[in-house]
Order: C-alpha cells, then structure tokens, then sequence
C-alpha cells in the first residue's frame, strides 16, 4: 500500500512538471500612456489582446467610448508594433478599410513621441475626417513569419509595445502606448493538467495504509 501511494503521489507530481512550462496563450495590453501633446485626456483609451495560435499572434484592438481611430498621416498610424528580430512577417485577416505597412525588415514606422516600431496598420478606407469618420469598431489581424511567433517574440520601446493614433468626441488627436496590463493566461491544456496533478495529490493523500494490529501469547 506504501508503494502504491507514492507511485499516485510521483504521478501526480510528475504531471504538475510537465504542466509548468507551458506557455501562456493570451496577453492584455492597456492603452493608459498618451502623447502630452494631444489633448487626449487621461485615458484609459482601450486594450490590446493579443494570442498565441500556431505559431501565429492574434491581435484585437478595442478602444473605449468616445475615443476612434484616426490615422491622421505617416506619424500617426492606426497600429504599430514590433517583433523581434525584425523578421519579414505575413498581415492576414485584417479589418475590412485597414492596410497592413513595413511588412519586410527593411521598413519601420515612426510613432512619436513613443519611438520606432518595426510594423504597421494604416487606415485606408475605413477611415475619414473628424471624430464622425474615425473608426469606431474593433480592429484584428493574424500576424505570422517564416518561423513560429509567440508573445515572447513582441518587441517594445522603454515598455510600450504598441501604439495608435486617436481621435476623441472634441476632435483631439494623438498617439497613444500600450503597456502590459495583466499577467499571461495559461492554456486550457494547461489548467486542465494542473487540476489532474492536484487531483491525484488529493487521492494520495486521501489513501492511508491499513494499521494491522497483532496480539501475541505467551
């Protein structure tokens, strides 16, 4: 009985390790740092989720009421971010009205005052003059490269991994920086194995050995 409940406790030990190093799929940006200069306001402006899929990174860009995406002109682009490396990269699934920029790793975007990033998106079509013709809705693409990408593959300047030129109701304008706002969350893979891994502690712990009690006689 001993060595059955270690062998229950080693499995679910040895289930927990092989759990840990998996890598997150999903990070949460903030869109909190803004160009002092834009009359923006405060902020919160909106997040930025980005997930791993396949060696593929899923971007979504969702802004708070009352601000829009604006694209004003080549400082100012609807997105800008950066993988490391500078690897030429491949935009799909992109919002209808938005172009994908600097896809090779000869090309950069400049977003002042938050610096130089390697890749963009611009706002072609869907985008026009004022607050009334920003965009209001949500902007996503899929990003890929020759080699798989993960969340550790995102660049950043002094932090701020990415950025986007906005408009408010007042029809002020500027770009703002996205910091990191959470921490990773693990897989469903992953959670699930860790609850297995708990599960067997459970059950081990649970298994006492039988106490047999002899009487001996003179």
């Amino acid at each position: 009985m001993t060595t059955r409940l270690g062998l229950l406790g080693a499995a679910a030990l040895a289930t927990m390790v092989v759990a840990a190093p998996a890598q997150a799929a999903t990070q949460i940006y903030n869109l909190t740092l803004v160009d002092p200069m834009s009359e923006l306001g405060a902020g919160p402006f909106g997040t930025v989720t980005v997930t791993e899929d396949s060696g593929t990174l899923k971007f979504l860009l969702s802004l708070e009421p009352g601000y829009r995406i604006h694209d004003g002109n080549a400082n100012h682009n609807a997105f800008s971010f950066s993988i490391l490396g500078n690897p030429n990269i491949t935009v799909s699934d992109l919002t209808s009205g938005f172009t994908a920029i600097s896809t090779s790793n000869a090309d950069n975007v400049s977003s002042p005052p938050f610096g130089i990033f390697f890749s963009g998106v611009d706002c072609t079509t869907a985008c026009g003059p004022g607050y009334a013709g920003g965009y209001a809705g949500d902007l996503s693409f899929t990003v890929s490269a020759a080699s798989p990408l993960s969340i550790a593959s995102l660049g950043s300047n002094n932090g701020v991994y990415f950025t986007s030129d906005l408009i408010n109701e007042r029809g002020k304008t500027g770009n703002v920086g996205a910091t990191i706002a959470t921490s990773a969350v693990p897989e469903p893979a992953t959670w699930a194995m860790m609850l297995v891994g708990f599960g067997g502690i459970g059950a081990a712990m649970r298994r006492k050995p039988k106490v047999t009690t002899r009487i001996r006689f003179a």
